[in-house]
């Protein structure tokens, strides 16, 4: 037994109270049952901060700026005997809030491509 794979689909948003939510789906290769998910987060001038989970989401309280350039972090465990853990591969993603064009709206283009028809 090993630890799992990187957890795939990681992204966030922000829900409708102010508390933003990361979700993942499981692993592709989980190596065995896994016992959860370590999350961590380190938002700008803040310190980083862990929880562990069984599920494949995680709603957070409190993020500076509702979670914008804060860094977050997942990774699976596997439990093995004498409760050894077997932690996997993390997946990563900084959020970012859309960029805001006063012609467009919300651009969810490439700087290099041509703006979407109206």
């Amino acid at each position: 037994m090993g630890g799992p794979s990187a957890p795939t689909d990681l992204n966030g948003k922000i829900l409708d109270n102010d508390d933003f939510l990361v979700s993942w789906r499981r692993p592709g290769r989980p190596a065995g049952p896994l016992g959860g998910y370590m999350v961590s987060w380190k938002c700008p001038g803040a310190e980083e901060i862990s929880a562990i989970t069984a599920e494949t989401q995680l709603a957070l309280k409190d993020l500076p700026n509702k979670g914008t350039n804060c860094k977050f972090l997942v990774k699976g465990f596997n439990l093995g005997p004498w409760d050894h853990q077997f932690v996997g591969d993390s997946a990563e993603f900084s959020f970012q809030l859309p960029k805001r064009s006063l012609w467009w709206g919300f651009e969810d283009h490439d700087e290099d491509s041509p703006p979407p028809r109206a």
